[in-house]
């Protein structure tokens, strides 16, 4: 259930029509494109997303500095928007007990 449930608030923040047969890489592919998309585009709009999740921002500057080279930073960024989610619905989970 917080996978499905990660996944769902995942797609409504980025703004990504989730498909009901989406899978977690689905999903992280469409993020990652779209994530790619918007750095070229409007990377404004694509810190503020980063900023709306609460990603952490010495995760994102880590990511940027020593990330793969053979990885987009749309990949990046959309794995680490996943993992907060993930995070934020345990926590919810756990405290709601």
């Amino acid at each position: 259930m917080i996978e499905e449930q990660a996944l769902q608030e995942v797609c409504t923040y980025a703004e990504i029509e989730k498909l009901a047969n989406y899978t977690e890489e689905d999903l992280l592919n469409a993020l990652s494109h779209s994530l790619d998309e918007g750095i070229r585009n409007n990377l404004n709009r694509v810190m503020a997303l980063l900023y709306r999740v609460d990603v952490d921002e010495r995760k994102i500057k880590e990511a940027l500095t020593n990330g793969d080279l053979n990885i987009s930073t749309g990949r990046i960024f959309a794995e680490l928007l996943i993992e907060r989610q993930k995070q934020k619905i345990a926590y919810r989970k756990q405290y709601r007990g």
